[in-house]
């Protein structure tokens, strides 16, 4: 849980600021994902997993700006 602001507070906050970086959502709480989310990782996750998910993040991204 993160004080302050949620998950998609966040995501709203980076789209407003032009980003289009796509975002993966972590949580162990979450049971419905949000528009806009590239990925979800419920926690507890497994590293292999992460890392799987970041670089299909990190692959898209340059996909997307090439």
């Amino acid at each position: 849980v993160m004080p302050g602001m949620s998950g998609t507070d966040v995501l709203d906050a980076v789209r407003r600021a032009g980003l289009t970086v796509p975002v993966i959502l972590v949580s162990g709480y979450v049971t419905t994902i949000p528009d806009g989310f590239f990925a979800f990782l419920r926690k507890p996750f497994d590293l292999r997993k992460l890392a799987e998910v970041v670089t299909a993040a990190t692959d898209h991204g340059r996909s997307n700006n090439a």
